[in-house]
């Protein structure tokens, strides 16, 4: 995640430079970073902002939240990062709450990346994909002029309801009780024989 991540905050750090007044109102609060429990989470956004000077603009708490407490920092925050590995199979299992959250969405991910493609097949989100995870300075760059210097793009919303629809709880609920049903069928079937 690192990659991304100093791509995303040299793109701020860039911004900051250019328009101080609209940067300086921006903060980034990252929540449940690490997968550990108290005490034994570890930062890992704080210390890239810090190798920028940008910690004053960042927040890190990095222990595990509850699920509850996450969805409720999800919809409220005027914007939700995605923040994507540099390895081109990863999935973020998280990202089906970021696009329900019906906020502003930043993903930020190896152009390989599943989500990526999900994330396009529903129409969710503002997406910056990248190949090599060598020059975060040209992805920096892109995310500078798509998210940060364009307004109406961190002001989008939502996503494809009805594209998203074949994923909710109930529509998979239904397909796997029609597998159920199939296979009571199958055994129907066979007893009667």
């Amino acid at each position: 995640m690192a990659f991304a991540l100093r791509a995303l905050f040299r793109a701020f750090q860039l911004y900051l430079e250019n328009n101080p007044a609209d940067a300086r109102r921006m903060r980034f609060h990252f929540i449940g970073t690490d997968y550990a429990p108290p005490p034994l989470g570890r930062e890992c956004a704080l210390p890239l902002a810090r190798e920028l000077g940008i910690e004053k603009f960042v927040t890190e708490q990095c222990e595990r939240v509850p699920y509850f407490d996450a969805l409720h920092y999800l919809q409220r925050a005027d914007a939700v990062l995605a923040i994507g590995s540099d390895d081109p199979g990863y999935s973020a299992s998280k990202i089906y709450p970021c696009i329900l959250a019906r906020r502003p969405l930043l993903l930020v991910y190896h152009e390989k990346s599943p989500v990526l493609d999900f994330a396009r097949r529903v129409s969710a989100g503002t997406a910056f994909s990248f190949a090599d995870a060598r020059d975060h300075e040209e992805l920096a760059r892109r995310i500078l002029a798509g998210w940060f210097g364009n307004p109406m793009r961190r002001l989008q919303e939502g996503h494809d309801e009805t594209a998203f629809r074949p994923f909710t709880a109930a529509a998979l609920t239904t397909r796997l009780a029609e597998v159920f049903e199939q296979a009571a069928a199958v055994a129907r079937t066979s007893s009667h024989r």
